[in-house]
């Protein structure tokens, strides 16, 4: 990849990732204060949804959700905390250049009607 740095510049795994999450449910990482602001809704985006500092936040269904994703040529994570439930999913996958990847959306969908046992 010819482009680095910001999100381009990261290299994690799930493991990692779930350890950061983990740690967010603490003030290990920032102060109870920082995270209550990171996690509150500051902007109406739309569908629901609205945006805290860093992260989507929405409550389809009655479940809370923090989330947050992001893709560059090649790849795409996305990273959906249930903070209520203390359930968090994560997905890592590779794409070809240039496609938009709906399967993610789908896999999200499928995990979380097997954890919340929606079928």
């Amino acid at each position: 990849m010819s482009l680095k740095g910001a999100a381009g510049g990261l290299y994690s795994t799930v493991g990692d990732l779930y350890k950061w999450d983990q740690a967010l449910y603490t003030d290990q990482l920032v102060s109870q204060e920082t995270l209550d602001k990171m996690f509150t809704s500051h902007v109406r985006i739309g569908g629901g949804k609205y945006y805290g500092y860093g992260w989507i936040i929405s409550k389809p269904k009655g479940y809370r959700i923090i989330e947050h994703s992001g893709s560059l040529p090649g790849f795409l994570a996305q990273l959906a905390r249930y903070p209520d439930d203390q359930v968090t999913i994560i997905i890592l996958k590779n794409l070809r250049s240039g496609t938009r990847d709906l399967q993610v959306i789908r896999i999200n969908r499928g995990l979380v009607e097997i954890v919340f046992e929606e079928k």
